[in-house]
């Protein structure tokens, strides 16, 4: 369904202004990129569809808002590009606020409390980077952009709701295969930007050899191909000379920082991006999301994630999507280093082992990972009416040792974790009733104040269909426990059941 909204409205939960029946609605959105609604209705609609309005529209991830942009309107029909509203922030200026060595999430809540107009966002991430910042006019869009290149990490928009995630999507052993369900592929390898040896600037045009003048002033790759490929590149630098006793240590750690800045920058280019397009018939993926490629034609078998999807509104299913080559692996960077420690100081020796210190703590704490899911066997029938009602879940799959299983379809919060992720799928058919349909993710017992996340749909009769609840961040206490909940206005809906991560589902995963 898509519905119309005045262009002040903040919360989405009823009908709003209209219900709008184009012709086209289709939305795309891309892993740190571009997220819009593109729409074609009927001249009917010519005094509806006016700049400024908010369109909501089904997504992957549940209902969205977009925004009207420039329409267009023509004989025959009316067009527009609708930006979703996470690009309000664009409107949001700072005029100058110093971010200073604070964590993702202490970092987007200053800057969204810097703002001159009152910003309508909340902020949220898991990424314990310690980093800084120092915002000079630049509107909030922007700034979030800054954070994202400086702390890393993937944008996740939801209406007015903004994350930065360490990692995002799931692997629910998704497989495309040519013939199957596999109907086009596209590879591009795109060699713009790729690097295997750079000579870094940093801070008032410092270069590696600015102590040491027999040291190198360039960084090299262990990936090398027939021509070079070099380059000059400048690193924005955080450092001030009065933190440190003499010149010569502010300068080191100028140095310091340079490399470690132009290492892991020449490990993130020394390769070409290769990106894949595909027509498929597949379901519930979502941006982040791993699947496995396979096309005898063309000698692939990919493992990769979706990087962007465009999705028809109306059919409710993917019309493309994309995925991506994923980032340098331990094993590649162990032979960089192993190359690297042949040709350079024992100062080298040691921030290059500082750099591999730092990726196998990354690749420890991916084996540490505590995550719960929970789904059901069998579809559920006689549900209350008219009430939020637990959905008892009773299969499991339990990855670490942080979280546990309740005998009531819950999921327990286990000793030293104070953050979690949560989200969710309810996959029902309204039989003969119409009306809406509710998903919460709860903690302890029902009510508004114990709701982390929900998301809902007004719905047509006798049509199959689900409510999705991407990943939210949420604060718990050690016993805690997270249920899912429904809400129906009729006794004869279905519940489906069916294997986790593709049906009725549960997620709970430990952040800190």
């Amino acid at each position: 369904m898509i519905k119309l909204f005045n262009s002040t409205d903040k919360f989405f939960d009823t009908n709003g202004d209209k219900i709008i029946k184009p012709f086209r609605a289709r939305v795309h959105n891309e892993d740190n990129g571009d997220y819009y609604l593109d729409i074609e209705t009927d001249l009917s609609y010519i005094n509806d569809i006016v700049k400024d309005k908010i369109i909501i529209a089904p997504t992957p991830q549940g209902e969205q808002g977009f925004r009207i942009g420039n329409v267009t309107k023509t004989r025959k029909k009316i067009t527009a590009r609708c930006k979703h509203i996470f690009y309000d922030s664009e409107n949001y200026l700072i005029a100058d606020s110093y971010v200073v060595n604070k964590n993702c999430q202490d970092a987007l809540n200053h800057l969204n409390n810097a703002t001159d107009n009152t910003s309508p966002f909340t902020m949220a991430s898991d990424i314990n980077t310690i980093a800084s910042f120092r915002c000079v006019r630049d509107n909030l869009e922007e700034a979030i952009n800054v954070v994202l290149d400086r702390w890393g990490g993937h944008l996740v928009r939801d209406n007015f709701n903004i994350s930065i995630m360490n990692s995002i999507g799931q692997d629910n052993g998704i497989t495309i295969r040519y013939a199957k369900n596999l109907k086009e592929i596209t590879c591009e390898e795109t060699w713009d930007n790729v690097l295997t040896k750079i000579l870094p600037v940093g801070k008032d045009g410092i270069l590696l050899n600015a102590l040491t003048p027999s040291a190198s002033i360039y960084i090299e790759s262990s990936t090398q191909y027939d021509i070079p490929y070099t380059k000059t590149i400048s690193f924005s630098q955080d450092i001030n000379q009065e933190d440190y006793p003499t010149e010569r240590a502010y300068k080191q750690a100028l140095i310091n920082d340079l490399r470690a800045q132009a290492t892991a920058y020449l490990n993130q280019n020394c390769i070409p991006k290769v990106n894949y397009k595909l027509k498929a018939h597949i379901d519930n993926v979502d941006i982040g999301d791993t699947i496995v490629v396979i096309d005898e034609r063309l000698g692939l078998n990919l493992n990769t994630k979706v990087i962007s999807y465009d999705y028809d509104c109306l059919l409710e299913k993917y019309q493309e999507i994309e995925f991506g080559n994923f980032s340098l692996k331990l094993s590649n960077l162990i032979n960089t280093i192993t190359n690297s420690i042949n040709n350079n100081t024992t100062q080298q020796i040691q921030n290059i082992q500082s750099i591999l210190d730092s990726e196998i703590k990354q690749v420890q704490e991916q084996l540490a990972r505590n995550i719960v899911t929970r789904s059901l066997s069998d579809s559920i029938t006689d549900l209350t009416q008219d009430t939020y009602t637990i959905v008892p879940l009773d299969l499991s799959n339990i990855v670490g040792d942080k979280l546990e299983i309740t005998a009531d379809g819950g999921i327990k919060i286990g000793a030293n974790v104070n953050k979690i992720t949560v989200s969710g799928m309810i996959s029902f058919d309204t039989v003969n009733s119409t009306g809406d349909r509710h998903l919460k993710i709860v903690k302890n017992s029902y009510s508004d104040a114990n709701t982390l996340a929900w998301s809902d749909q007004t719905l047509v009769a006798g049509q199959p269909t689900n409510i999705k609840v991407s990943p939210v961040l949420a604060n718990v206490n050690e016993n805690d426990v997270i249920y899912l909940y429904y809400y129906t206005p009729n006794t004869l809906d279905v519940i489906g059941g069916n294997t986790y991560g593709e049906k009725t589902s549960l997620t709970v995963e430990v952040v800190s």
